[in-house]
């Protein structure tokens, strides 16, 4: 009767399933602020609404013409801005009131937003509110008040309205963290949504930035901050009056670009009115976030000059410390998501079937269970440190059985540093290299069979290539007056990497002993590709081959080999 081990890890540590338990849930719990930190949304066709009106009578003497003025100056500065392709008022109007409707058009014309003006008056005063609304109407991204006398409102010559009108909206526009955007990507050909109206000159190299909402409102969710960070580097080939084409020079992330990635532009028309001198004076000071609560209601009475405050009770001191804890608490969530987003940029998931073959002193293989097709599941993160050097870590497990009546269950890690570099080559498709050092922890425990498992750490190097394959596919009937159907041109990101890892420290359990390894020498392949990205998560394939030499004390020889298959999803944040 043979005698197997209970399992390999008979010194009373925790078991490979424990071990992996306890790291994807430090994982979950480090990831799980990551949902706020939302890309900027890509803004492109935007619509103007019509000018709103709150505690204005419309049929007021003076009103009608008023409002009408206001709209064709709100139009007009829009249009000036050159930040969007602009939806007029009256095509909007036209879709606006049917809920229904609105939702169909918002969807098929691919709106991305829309500026609204609201007027609004109290007992003295009428507040001129700008806001950037959601493509739903529903939420409110960015918005500035300025505030008018009256009289002053109601008399005010059209140049003067012109004038404050262009500063509160340019204003509004400035707070966005970038000017124009990536709006197609073909290859190493880009698409931007500025031209000569926004400065842009052939010969021109321009930073390509990605931009995260980084902090929103309490009270509002408003936008307040943003984080902008380096994606890329590109040179203007073409340029028209509102869009350019240019060249891809270098990706500094891994994953290339992606469609509203963009570039900062000064002289940007909306940014170029502050620039001059008779304008910064008159730049609205920043706004508290315009509330039914902060808007006045009647006109402030002038007051004395203020005297001496009283020193603030006892009671008055704690509920303010309640306050500031309270308000800390709220914060917690958007300090946690600061924190990790310093540590990740990109995040990856996988799952599939991983089969293990073992020879040497023992012979022994895991199995496919057809009622446990993926077997295997893990999670690995990465993000650019400096120039050319990013750095990744992941961490996985799995189980089933073997094929001599046994069962297992594993874990591995692994933590990379490496350079990554565009690469000039023939070939259509191949665009980067990377080149680095892998560090890797494995470990399989295994009952009920001769082979009773191994922990190993191995030290090792790497190398790869990333890139993308183009092809066209038909998207619908030939238009009429044509003889060629609509096409659509498609990206597919690939990789491929070979690993070497010479060096191996551990023990393997097999006769049930432990026995300490001596030398080793092992090697894998890895390649795999993504669809074409739709949605925010970006789906994907993976195989995995390789074979391992492992050598104990006792100079007997075992040979792991593994083939894995896996789906991939990718998240970039």
């Amino acid at each position: 009767m043979k005698k197997y081990p209970n399992e390999f890890n008979l010194m009373g540590r925790p078991t490979p399933l424990k071990r992996c338990s306890c790291l994807l849930g430090i994982w979950l719990f480090a990831i799980s602020g990551l949902h706020a930190a939302e890309k900027m949304p890509f803004l492109y066709k935007v619509g103007a609404l019509p000018v709103q009106t709150e505690k204005i009578d419309r049929k007021e003497a003076g009103v009608s013409p008023l409002l009408a003025l206001y709209t064709e100056i709100f139009s007009a500065v829009l249009r000036d801005s050159h930040r969007f392709v602009l939806i007029e008022e009256g095509v909007v109007a036209a879709h606006w009131e049917n809920p229904e409707e609105r939702e169909k058009w918002v969807a098929t014309e691919e709106i991305s937003g829309f500026v609204c003006l609201t007027l609004t008056a109290d007992t003295n005063a009428v507040h001129v509110l700008l806001r950037l609304l959601s493509p739903d109407g529903l939420d409110v991204w960015l918005q500035e008040m300025t505030t008018w006398e009256k009289t002053e409102f109601f008399h005010a010559d059209a140049s003067i309205i012109e004038k404050r009108l262009r500063t509160s909206l340019y204003a509004l526009l400035n707070r966005l963290p970038l000017d124009v955007t990536i709006s197609a990507i073909q290859g190493n050909l880009l698409t931007i949504t500025g031209g000569n109206a926004q400065g842009l000159v052939v010969g021109d190299q321009v930073d390509l930035l990605r931009s995260h909402i980084r902090t929103r409102s309490p009270a509002t969710q408003e936008w307040e901050s943003f984080t902008v960070e380096k994606v890329g580097r590109a040179r203007i080939l073409e340029v028209e009056e509102t869009t350019a084409v240019a060249q891809l020079l270098t990706v500094s992330e891994t994953g290339a670009l992606s469609i509203g990635d963009g570039i900062v532009r000064p002289n940007m028309p909306s940014r170029h009115f502050f620039q001059l001198a008779e304008n910064r004076v008159q730049a609205p000071a920043p706004q508290v976030p315009a509330t039914p609560e902060n808007i006045p209601t009647e006109k402030a009475a002038p007051t004395a000059p203020a005297s001496a405050k009283p020193a603030a009770s006892l009671s008055q001191k704690m509920e303010k410390g309640v306050e500031q804890v309270g308000e800390a608490i709220l914060q917690t969530p958007v300090h946690i998501n600061q924190l990790v987003k310093r540590m990740v940029e990109e995040l990856t998931a996988d799952a599939g079937l991983r089969l293990l073959d073992f020879s040497g002193p023992f012979d022994s293989s895991t199995k496919f269970l057809w009622y446990l097709p993926l077997n295997t599941a893990g999670v690995s993160a990465n993000r650019h440190l400096y120039e050319h050097f990013y750095y990744a870590v992941g961490i996985g497990g799995g189980l089933g059985s073997t094929k001599e009546g046994g069962s297992y269950t594993g874990y591995y890690g692994d933590t990379r540093l490496y350079w990554e570099q565009a690469l000039q080559t023939p070939f259509h498709g191949v665009e980067r290299w990377q080149v680095g050092g892998i560090g890797t922890v494995e470990g399989l425990s295994v009952r009920g069979d001769t082979f009773g498992g191994f922990d190993e750490v191995q030290g090792g190097v790497f190398g790869g290539l990333l890139g993308h394959f183009t092809y066209e596919r038909n998207t619908g009937a030939r238009e009429e007056g044509t003889s060629s159907p609509n096409r659509e041109t498609l990206q597919i990101p690939w990789f491929a990497e070979f690993r070497l890892t010479p060096l191996t420290l551990g023990r393997i359990g097999y006769e049930g002993t432990q026995h300490t390894l001596g030398s080793s020498l092992g090697w894998k392949v890895v390649s795999g590709a993504f669809w074409p990205k739709i949605y925010e998560i970006n789906w994907g394939a993976s195989v995995e081959y390789g074979r391992q030499s492992l050598a104990d004390t006792h100079s007997k020889v075992t040979t792991v080999g593994t083939t894995a298959v896996k789906v991939l999803a990718n998240w970039k944040y």
